[in-house]
């Protein structure tokens, strides 16, 4: 999704793996108090919108105070996060996303992970390409499994848009895409929903039928956009996701295949690793008022807004997710 040419850089459009807010900000805002006005009434319509459904092809594998309690440490030991990656991967979900940093070794269990990695193709790692980089295992990047986990914060500190893909100026402004999208894509990929270009619009994709435009510039108030930016359709907050933590996944206290043909999604949701931000459902002038929501779940809901766009071939099966090989094949978990 390469969409505007010009890459994502510090200064533009601010891209953030941690709340920063005041540091990193959007220059996008041209008109300024009205601009607020209207992300006010934007981020309102999906308050008090109706409840979503919970997203059922989405697993998030949470890693919370009392796992890393558990574990006796942060971040958790390469030998920790291989036997909870082997014991998802055992489920056999269609693609497991990790949205952890991990460009240096924690032992015990290193030489373990980069096994691991190496002999699980539907693992995926993260990298930060903006501000303090944050390079990706080096065994991941060599298979072309690595998505990036940068977020776009406006300038109130508030994350709106999703950046599906960005050219990264250090790597010969090569295009690669947002976790969310990755992952999102490759399991549409499983059901045979590829992305492909817009021939009436240039720059487009389509999914199916459904289509991805890019921001334009000015558009809902922004202006200097880079990268592949849409605006996120919020399926809502953590609870319209199932969630496992990770020592239940450990212990293998979780139920039967619960994880097979989804997507799972691993992450912090633990309040010392500060991995929150703001969005919609966190005003605290409402009586509504939600905490920031974990960086996993922000991935989460960008993935469900582009499996959701794409329309099927076919009906949603009863339960909610995409049939498992063709339209209509929904037998089976």
């Amino acid at each position: 999704m390469e969409g505007n040419s010009a890459a994502v850089r510090p200064g533009g459009s601010a891209v953030s793996d941690r709340p920063q807010h005041g540091a990193l900000g959007h220059r996008g805002g041209y008109l300024g108090t009205f601009n607020l006005l209207e992300y006010s009434i934007r981020d309102a319509f999906f308050r008090f919108r109706p409840i979503a459904a919970v997203d059922d092809s989405i697993v998030i594998v949470t890693i919370d105070e009392a796992d890393i309690q558990a574990a006796g440490d942060w971040p958790i030991t390469d030998e920790t996060l291989a036997a909870l990656l082997r014991e998802i991967s055992a489920q056999e979900p269609i693609v497991i996303g990790v949205n952890l940093y991990r460009d240096l070794p924690e032992e015990p269990g290193h030489a373990e992970l980069l096994s691991l990695f190496r002999t699980t193709p539907e693992i995926i790692g993260i990298e930060k390409i903006t501000g303090n980089r944050v390079a990706p295992p080096p065994v991941l990047r060599e298979t072309n499994r690595v998505a990036i986990a940068d977020f776009l914060i406006d300038q109130d500190g508030t994350i709106r848009r999703a950046l599906l893909s960005a050219q990264d100026p250090q790597a010969d402004n090569v295009p690669k895409f947002g976790l969310a999208a990755e992952v999102a894509l490759r399991y549409l990929a499983h059901q045979g929903i590829h992305p492909v270009p817009d021939p009436d619009h240039p720059g487009n994709l389509t999914l199916g039928q459904g289509a991805f435009s890019p921001m334009g510039d000015r558009e809902a108030g922004y202006s200097d956009l880079a990268g592949y930016q849409v605006l996120i359709n919020w399926l809502g907050p953590a609870n319209r996701y199932q969630q496992v933590p990770m020592q239940a996944i450990l212990a293998g206290d979780f139920p039967a295949e619960l994880l097979r043909d989804r997507i799972v999604l691993v992450g912090s949701t633990a309040a010392s690793v500060n991995d929150f931000y703001d969005t919609p459902y966190n005003y605290a002038w409402t009586s509504a008022a939600r905490a920031p929501m974990a960086g996993v779940f922000i991935h989460a809901n960008i993935a469900s807004q582009i499996i959701q766009t794409a329309p099927k071939a076919g009906p949603l099966c009863e339960d909610g997710r995409l049939p498992r090989k063709e339209p209509g094949s929904c037998s089976g978990p």
